[in-house]
């Protein structure tokens, strides 16, 4: 399995050991630091590990600070990541047969290196039970979607705007003569097939650039 692999400065030392023990089981690991002992922030280790995990490069994450529960916050708050704080036997099961848990923090201060690997092991070996709980996962990914600020999430939210306020798109050229400058912001709710401007209207670079990927023409009045 790989496996990506974080920690803090107070981490440091439970996850060099971690480190080793998975290497020995056969895991390709992906160690993200830290790798020095001076003062440094969870949620940046914590990030690295979960976008290995959401984007596919590794199948599972495991993280470690001083108590778990920082890093499981921020880890969370990566699309496609569900972390667990594994700090108890129960809850480390639990959370892979329920939850499908793909990210595992750890407190440095609250477990042992016996405990930890105990855990770990539990954690790495445990399956997803599926069936009723996917329905409930299903549910957890509609609301990661419904606050995510992916570009179909935007143009969704866009689209929902406008359907609200009655401006349907109508696919009619859109004048707007009367602005001399026009930036990517104003081409947000716009979907005409033709755009056009006063001969004098200075079109931004990145509002070109939308246009031409878009389909949408520029006209210039005369």
């Amino acid at each position: 399995m790989k496996i990506a692999i974080g920690s803090d400065h107070r981490g440091m030392k439970l996850r060099e050991s971690v480190l080793e023990n998975l290497k020995k089981k056969g895991h390709e690991v992906i160690d993200v630091g830290a790798f020095e002992q001076q003062n440094s922030d969870y949620p940046d280790f914590a990030l690295k590990v979960a976008r290995l995990v959401a984007g596919g490069e590794c199948e599972r994450g495991v993280m470690i600070d001083g108590a778990g529960v920082g890093s499981a916050i921020a880890a969370n708050k990566v699309p496609g990541v569900r972390a667990v704080c594994g700090n108890d036997y129960f809850i480390v099961q639990n959370s892979r047969k329920h939850n499908d848990t793909n990210l595992l923090t750890l407190g440095s201060e609250v477990t042992g290196t016996g405990k930890t690997m105990e855990l770990l092991e539990l954690w790495l070996a445990t399956g997803y039970e599926g069936g009723r709980h996917q329905a409930r996962i299903d549910k957890i990914t509609a609301i990661e979607k419904m606050f995510s600020l992916s570009l179909s999430g935007i143009e969704r939210l866009i689209s929902e705007i406008i359907s609200g306020f009655g401006l349907a798109k109508s696919g009619k050229p859109a004048h707007v003569s009367d602005k001399k400058l026009i930036t990517i912001d104003d081409l947000k709710i716009f979907s005409g097939s033709e755009l056009t401007v006063g001969s004098g209207t200075i079109v931004t670079p990145l509002a070109r650039d939308f246009l031409r990927d878009k389909g949408i023409a520029l006209v210039r009045k005369k």
